[in-house]
């Protein structure tokens, strides 16, 4: 030990000569290292994109006021010359440069052993045209029988689409087959949505849509037929209702007679109470549909003797429906064979019709004027026996 250090207390002042070199070097590795040079906060930002042709291209440097051999480059064009400085911060305003993707790079000598030559580049795009957008779906002025609309179409590729209207937004991202849908919640009534298109520059494209949310079915209300539930006169009634509230041209109407339906007719179609006049006078067709205000006058067809079930709809143009049923008692003729009888049915040509399933043996019991479920079980036998079913 003694050889290697020589005396004791030559030994001590060597181990204090190194570590005092040692710290020294670390001393000076540390101001190296905290002043070394770097190139800071560049913009446009890198990877990001500017909706500008002449985006202000910047960058600040750290520790150091002198910088030897400063090169700057834009798309491989030296600009060095035309670039300004205010304090450690450069800046430089290009001229028009094109959409697509930028490349700026900086390099420099310095006098920092740690950072004795620095080279940074970064990457930008331009992107100064507005995104495609296609709103598919509503369609102008569209209606809607759901609160829940949705809303579709097609735009650029990674932008992002905003649906807004008073007191809310919804919002989707642009695939890569540049499909995008979203579904709102929208108000009751009439709402004015804006959807707008921004791409990843800041672009942005507007489409308007108004959309008319009615999710309630019209007020419908059936007064029946003249001379109550029990027609005598007529096989051919005309079914009186109203629609409280609406807008009767507005409406579609239709219904069924003991479940067949008959053919639906537009209030737009309807005749007023002059038309309805005129027609009288010149001996024609009674029309389908009478409109009088918000009252309405329906024809259902020819009815069967008997009992039969009128179902009625109305349709608002939103699609909401609303249905109303009411019974119907028909006997307006005595003769077998004249007119179709269904149960309920009464008079002399119920009576012929039992006297006759008596006669075919499909009918046992005394013979009544009343059309009853005894006399459609005959029938159904009869129609089975012969096959007239």
């Amino acid at each position: 030990m003694r050889a290697i250090l020589g005396t004791h207390r030559g030994g001590w002042f060597t181990l204090v000569l190194l570590a005092v070199a040692v710290v020294a070097v670390a001393a000076f590795a540390l101001v190296q290292l905290m002043g070394r040079v770097t190139v800071d906060q560049p913009l446009p930002t890198p990877g990001s994109a500017v909706d500008e042709a002449r985006p202000t291209i910047a960058f600040s440097i750290s520790n150091e006021e002198r910088l030897g051999d400063l090169s700057i480059t834009v798309d491989g064009e030296d600009v060095t010359d035309r670039v300004r400085s205010d304090g450690n911060v450069v800046r430089y305003q290009p001229p028009r440069l094109a959409d697509g993707r930028h490349t700026v790079q900086v390099r420099f000598e310095s006098s920092n052993i740690i950072s004795r030559s620095v080279d940074r580049s970064w990457t930008f795009a331009v992107d100064t045209r507005q995104p495609a957008l296609v709103v598919a779906s509503p369609e102008p002025r569209a209606l809607a029988n759901r609160r829940v609309v949705r809303f579709r179409g097609v735009a650029e590729r990674g932008s992002r689409v905003v649906v807004s209207w008073e007191g809310g937004r919804t919002q989707a991202q642009v695939g890569p087959r540049r499909g995008w849908q979203t579904r709102s919640r929208l108000p009751e009534g009439r709402v004015d949505a804006t959807i707008t298109a921004i791409d990843h520059a800041g672009n942005s494209t507007r489409r308007r849509r108004r959309v008319l949310v009615d999710t309630t079915a019209p007020r419908l209300s059936l007064n029946g037929v003249p001379g109550g539930p029990r027609l005598t006169e007529t096989d051919t009634p005309l079914l009186y209702g109203a629609v409280p509230g609406d807008d009767p041209r507005a409406l579609v109407y239709g219904g069924s007679v003991n479940g067949k339906a008959f053919p639906a007719v537009k209030g737009r179609d309807g005749a007023g109470a002059a038309e309805v006049a005129d027609a009288a006078a010149l001996g024609a067709e009674t029309p389908v549909l009478q409109l009088d205000g918000r009252r309405f006058a329906l024809a259902v067809g020819e009815l069967p003797q008997g009992t039969s079930t009128i179902r009625v709809w109305a349709r608002d143009p939103a699609g909401n429906v609303a249905r109303k049923t009411t019974v119907v008692n028909v006997n307006t003729t005595e003769v077998f064979g004249g007119e179709v009888l269904v149960r309920g049915a009464r008079g002399a040509d119920v009576a012929a019709l039992h006297a006759r399933l008596k006669l075919a043996k499909v009918y046992k019991g005394k013979v009544q004027d009343t059309y009853g479920k005894k006399t459609e079980a005959a029938v159904r036998r009869y129609q089975g026996r012969y096959r007239l079913a």
